[in-house]
């Protein structure tokens, strides 16, 4: 099995997904969920616009309101303020089976594979938005207090404020990409413990190649 590369700089790692298929497995994924909730605790987190959305979500478990404005209007007058929230993890980063390929999607990903190598359907059912953002946490109240007392303009401002206060943060893009942020330096050897099978040993370098 093609492995995923790993690339290592003071401060932030690369896990690329194999040229092959161009997708981060699903089993190494839920592996590196399990490794990092033994210490930490694990939320992904998105912007949506207004309370009411907000609050219609489910397993929100904390809200940062941000100040930045549209084209100049107040909250009021653009649909209500914008608000990164914080959830649990989706169910597909636990249970292999929460999502059913469909037959043209699994005759694409068994086309992508290398000649002999077995088709393994657990790895194509984590479901991974186009972007994705994982705050690795202590405390998760404790973060939201300090992310409202900073009072935050943009989701980028959210980002980078994650990055710094908590123990960590995870992006992942497009389905191949994973970029972890931290300042606890075994955050990385923690999420790739026993995952030899599936991820190359590091490469450090002196910049990330993204």
């Amino acid at each position: 099995m093609e492995k995923c590369t790993f690339q290592m700089e003071p401060g932030a790692s690369l896990i690329t997904a194999p040229a092959s298929t161009d997708i981060l497995p699903g089993r190494m994924l839920r592996a590196m969920v399990r490794n990092l909730e033994r210490r930490f605790e694990l939320f992904e987190y998105s912007l949506v616009k207004g309370y009411k959305e907000a609050e219609s979500m489910g397993d929100v478990v904390a809200m940062v309101p941000l100040s930045g404005g549209i084209r100049g209007k107040a909250p009021w007058l653009s649909g209500g303020p914008s608000i990164a929230v914080f959830q649990r993890l989706h169910p597909s980063f636990y249970d292999p089976n929460y999502v059913t390929l469909e037959p043209e999607d699994e005759e694409e990903f068994r086309f992508r594979l290398q000649p002999g190598e077995p088709f393994m359907v657990e790895d194509y059912t984590v479901a991974l938005p186009d972007e994705l953002f994982i705050a690795i946490v202590e405390d998760i109240k404790m973060l939201e207090r300090v992310l409202n007392h900073l009072k935050l303009k943009e989701f980028a401002d959210v980002r980078e404020a994650v990055s710094k206060l908590a123990i960590g943060n995870i992006s992942i893009f497009e389905e191949a990409e994973m970029l972890m942020e931290y300042d606890e330096s075994s955050v990385p050897f923690i999420v790739t413990d026993g995952l030899d099978d599936f991820v190359e040993p590091p490469e450090h370098v002196d910049r990330l190649d993204i």
